[in-house]
């Protein structure tokens, strides 16, 4: 099952998607360093209108608002994106 997870969700990376962003990370939100680091940016988890899940670095106050965000790497799980645009 991971396997044909893993592939279909390769298949995004290098694409452009749109993502409603849920919430602030709970790996962001237990690591308490990314806050020392870069206050202003946490790695944020949102989902795809197929409900894939992405994770991205982005300004908190993002949280329940749609952005454009790149796919740079994937894994049977979860896209790992950066952000394109702000809603």
């Amino acid at each position: 099952m991971e396997e044909i997870s893993g592939e279909e969700n390769a298949k995004f990376v290098g694409c452009t998607v749109r993502i409603f962003v849920e919430e602030v990370s709970p790996k962001a939100s237990a690591n308490s360093k990314s806050e020392i680091r870069n206050p202003k940016s946490l790695q944020l988890r949102g989902r795809t209108p197929c409900n894939r899940i992405v994770v991205f670095d982005g300004p908190p106050r993002l949280v329940g608002t749609e952005v454009d965000v790149e796919v740079k790497a994937s894994s049977p799980l979860t896209l790992f994106a950066s952000l394109v645009s702000e809603a």
